[in-house]
């Protein structure tokens, strides 16, 4: 015999509307997914295009952990994804000047390439978003949105914050 499924009330979705992690979680999935179907046909994933960007930011390079800090994510997926992008071709890795331990990771022409042709993409994404406020409000909505992380990041744990800039 089967439990029967509980079903979630109105008030319930209604609650879950106002808070801040339920919103956040389905802007960021949201986003992503969308992202995703406009970039489809390149074979590139989203997070593979936001290495693309950093590293086009950063044109000396940058190290797997000073990308996972910036992505906010996971230092073994990032490296998973750097490895996949280096056998297309996209990345390279060379050796770091200041820490035998550590590789930088560079753009390639290929990678620039990519970069150029999705950045585009991922502008006007951005900007038919942003387009639910009033101009006026976009720039402040951003603005909060960096001091939430912030927040975020200066009550992470000491060790994670001592890694960034590696």
């Amino acid at each position: 015999m089967s439990t029967p499924k509980r079903s979630i009330g109105l008030d319930e979705l209604n609650a879950n509307r106002s808070r801040l992690a339920p919103l956040l979680r389905r802007a960021w999935y949201g986003l992503n997914q969308t992202f995703r179907r406009h970039i489809a046909d390149t074979g590139i994933t989203p997070d593979q295009f936001t290495i693309l960007r950093w590293l086009n930011e950063h044109p000396e390079g940058l190290t797997q952990r000073a990308l996972a800090d910036l992505m906010a994510s996971d230092p073994n997926t990032v490296t998973a994804i750097l490895t996949r992008m280096q056998k297309i071709g996209l990345i390279e890795r060379r050796p770091h000047t200041d820490d035998a331990r550590c590789n930088l990771i560079a753009l390639k022409d290929q990678g620039r390439a990519v970069h150029a042709r999705l950045q585009p993409l991922a502008s006007e994404l951005q900007q038919q978003l942003l387009e639910v406020l009033p101009v006026t409000k976009q720039a402040e909505f951003l603005k909060h949105l960096a001091a939430i992380c912030a927040k975020l990041e200066a009550n992470a744990p000491a060790t994670k914050r001592g890694s960034r800039g590696r």
